[in-house]
């Protein structure tokens, strides 16, 4: 693929990864209802964590309504991604706290909702974690 851009031909490194990130964008073009089922599974998987959320604030009977709740849960997942501290532990209690302060609940209730949420998926990927190491060696496909 000729990419006929003077500027990137005097820069190899960047000319390089422009051509990777143009050939990707090929690729995607030509499976775009792959991309389409892709995003459809990512906004339902999010919809499921939004759920999950919601449903530990109705057993900490903490009265989070499930539109705040779909505000609220995808904006702190986006802003815990921002690699400032250990899989977002601090950060996503300090904006659960604003957060909350904003739709009227009390900053020991936000923090109980994030530790929980947060320690239950722990677990759960815990459980995982043990199914996974307990599979035992799995053989490698013999090579033709």
């Amino acid at each position: 693929m000729a990419v006929r851009c003077q500027a990137l031909s005097r820069i190899p490194w960047a000319r390089a990864r422009f051509e990777g990130v143009q050939t990707a964008v090929h690729v995607y073009r030509a499976e775009l209802p792959t991309v389409f089922i892709a995003f459809g599974a990512s906004v339902a998987l999010q919809a499921v964590v939004v759920c999950y959320f919601y449903t530990v604030a109705q057993a900490l009977r903490i009265p989070l309504t499930f539109a705040a709740c779909f505000l609220m849960v995808p904006l702190n997942i986006l802003i815990q991604a921002v690699p400032i501290s250990f899989n977002g532990w601090g950060v996503r209690e300090s904006v659960f706290i604003l957060y909350f302060r904003q739709v009227g609940l009390p900053k020991d209730s936000a923090l109980a909702f994030s530790l929980v949420g947060a320690a239950l998926i722990v677990l759960l990927s815990l459980s995982g974690a043990v199914v996974w190491t307990s599979r035992g060696a799995v053989e490698a496909p013999p090579t033709p």
